[in-house]
């Protein structure tokens, strides 16, 4: 009879790692595809305190024009992609600095990208740039 018992919890024993191994590799699973598949999506808008884009939320997808207002700072870390959705017509968003700042700084292969912006335009402003890519747009 304690054979029988013994028999009896070592399996449950076997039963209970078998569960616990699985929900953890199905939490690291889940994390890890919550990473690789983020992005924040952003209405049109305007920034009125300063605020940081992060590669945690990238890519950022503007869904209307955003404005960064005076004396406030829109910060993109190296890594963000900032892109626009598929867009017909003559209407993309752009990104207005007035009176405000943009500091978007890449460093070597993980750099900033900014594609299909209509325009980044300054007025007012000030903008610092390095290791960025701008694709499908301009600087004005």
């Amino acid at each position: 009879m304690w054979a029988l018992i013994i028999i009896q919890v070592n399996r449950m024993k076997k039963i209970l790692f078998v569960c616990v191994a699985y929900l953890v590799l199905f939490g690291t699973i889940a994390s890890a595809a919550r990473s690789v598949f983020a992005e924040t999506r952003i209405s049109e808008s305007t920034i009125s305190q300063d605020t940081v884009w992060n590669k945690d939320g990238s890519p950022y997808i503007p869904e209307g024009d955003i404005t960064v207002s005076a004396s406030t700072t829109l910060t993109i870390e190296q890594g963000v992609e900032v892109t626009v959705g598929n867009y017909t017509g003559d209407y993309a968003p752009g990104l207005y600095i007035k009176g405000g700042t943009l500091s978007a700084r890449g460093a070597g292969t993980s750099r900033v990208v900014f594609k299909g912006l209509y325009e980044i335009y300054i007025s007012g402003g000030s903008v610092s740039l390095a290791n960025v890519d701008i694709i499908g747009g301009g600087i004005e």
